[in-house]
Order: C-alpha cells, then sequence, then structure tokens
C-alpha cells in the first residue's frame, strides 16, 4: 500500500476492472495503539462479479486486521503504511465489525 499526504482515494482492481469512489475522505489522526478504525466500506460489480470492499487506518502495533462479516465469515485484511484492506465476494456490506491484531 502506498499513501501520499492528502486525503484518501480507495481504488480496487478485481477481475480485470478496476474503479474509484466518486467520494474523497479527509484524512483523521491514525487511531491508538493497538486499534483500527473503519474509514471506507462499500460494495462495486454487478450480478456474480459483485464484491465488497472496506478500508481503514490502524494504529502502531498492528499488525493485522480482519473483518468479520455479519454470519460471522473473517477476511484476512492487507496491512501496510499504517493504512489496512480488504475485499470480498458480495455485497455484504451492513454491519461489518473490525478487529486488529
Amino acid at each position: 500500500m502506498w499513501v501520499r499526504d492528502g486525503p484518501l482515494v480507495s481504488c480496487f482492481s478485481a477481475n480485470g476492472r478496476s474503479g474509484c469512489p466518486a467520494t474523497v475522505t479527509p484524512r483523521l489522526p491514525p487511531p491508538a495503539a493497538g486499534r483500527a478504525s473503519l474509514r471506507d466500506v462499500d460494495w462495486s460489480g454487478s450480478g456474480r462479479g459483485r464484491y465488497a470492499l472496506a478500508s481503514g487506518q490502524v494504529g502502531s502495533g498492528v499488525t493485522g486486521v480482519d473483518v468479520v462479516l455479519p454470519d460471522g465469515r473473517s477476511v484476512q485484511a492487507t496491512v501496510g503504511n499504517g493504512w489496512w484492506a480488504a475485499w470480498w465476494p458480495g455485497e455484504e456490506t451492513a454491519d461489518v465489525r473490525i478487529v486488529a491484531r
């Protein structure tokens, strides 16, 4: 993950397609040590190609983030440079929970 100073624009690529949402998230201070924050959650694609995506920031000492979906499945996020990002098949975005490791 590579992040410059300034606002956050989340872009994802999957199945040969890529895109960036129209919204821009202002940069906020990082979470406290050992914690993670959820900054953005959305879905994209159509039909069987739908996927959900989420991203956020991590505080110092966080080496991993799990995104727990409402049905109990867990998605392991990619973590780097104070940020995390994850995606999963489908459009399940409501009531996701994040767990910092």
